[in-house]
C-alpha cells in the first residue's frame, strides 16, 4: 500500500470541479548506439489531473491528488468518493480501480456459463457419437 493511501483515511463525497492538464515527457530513444540525439523528449502525452471539491470541517476544500495516473475515467461535476488524510485535507487519494469489483464479477459469470456451456457441448457430443455406433 503507497504512503499516501496510508494517511488518507477518511472517505468524503467530493465532486470534480475541472481538471489540472498535466504533459509528462516521454523518452521513447533511450540507446545507447542510437542515431538520433539521445535521450531527446521527442514525444509528449496530455494527463488531465481531477480537481476535487468536497466540505471538510465546514470549509470548502479544493485539492488535486499529488499522483493520478488517469485509469478511471472522472466526470466533471460528478460525486465520487475519495479519501482524505484527517490531519491535512490537502492530501487525498482517488481509488482508480474504481470498475475492479465489476469486472471480477463478470470474470465470474462467463467462467461459470462456459463451463456449463461447454459441458453440455461435450455431453451431447458423446450422446450423438454413442448412438451412431
Amino acid at each position: 500500500m503507497k504512503k499516501q493511501q496510508k494517511n488518507c483515511t477518511l472517505p468524503v463525497w467530493a465532486v470534480c470541479s475541472g481538471y489540472e492538464a498535466l504533459t509528462p515527457h516521454l523518452n521513447i530513444l533511450d540507446e545507447p548506439n542510437a542515431t538520433y540525439a539521445q535521450n531527446q523528449v521527442i514525444a509528449t502525452a496530455e494527463v488531465k489531473r481531477p480537481i476535487w471539491e468536497f466540505d471538510y470541517n465546514g470549509t470548502t476544500i479544493h485539492a488535486t491528488p499529488e499522483h493520478y495516473e488517469g485509469k478511471l475515467k472522472i466526470v466533471k461535476d460528478k460525486q465520487y468518493k475519495i479519501y482524505v488524510n484527517p490531519e491535512n485535507p490537502q492530501e487525498i487519494y482517488c481509488d482508480e480501480n474504481d470498475n475492479a469489483g465489476f469486472l471480477l464479477r463478470m470474470g465470474k459469470f462467463w467462467l461459470i456459463f462456459c463451463t456449463i456451456v461447454f459441458a453440455l457441448t461435450g455431453g451431447v457430443i458423446i450422446l450423438l457419437m454413442r448412438t451412431l455406433d
